[in-house]
């Protein structure tokens, strides 16, 4: 049986990254803080932010495969990274 350990917290991260999305626009509200670059419409800055736990949780799981949930957090985090990428450029070139 696989252990947990630092490649464990690739799954975690992706859990944190789908809330953000999720929940991101509430929270930017409640600080005060823009969503979208010009009002309601522009860049969606919670999609830029929904990537920054992305980046550790595939490195985590590249460096550490040997711990439970360590691939599968890094093939997630890369799914949903590719995911957040093509709605961006879709957005920005639609």
């Amino acid at each position: 049986m696989k252990k947990l350990g630092w490649g464990s917290l690739a799954m975690l991260l992706v859990i944190v990254a789908l809330v953000w999305t999720l929940i991101g626009d509430g929270v930017l509200a409640r600080l005060g803080l823009p969503a979208w670059s010009q009002g309601s419409a522009g860049l969606h800055y919670t999609v830029f932010y929904s990537l920054i736990p992305l980046v550790p949780a595939v490195i985590l799981g590249v460096k550490f495969p040997q711990d439970r949930f360590a691939r599968l957090g890094a093939a997630f985090a890369l799914s949903f990274a590719a995911i957040l990428c093509f709605v961006v450029l879709f957005a920005i070139f639609a």
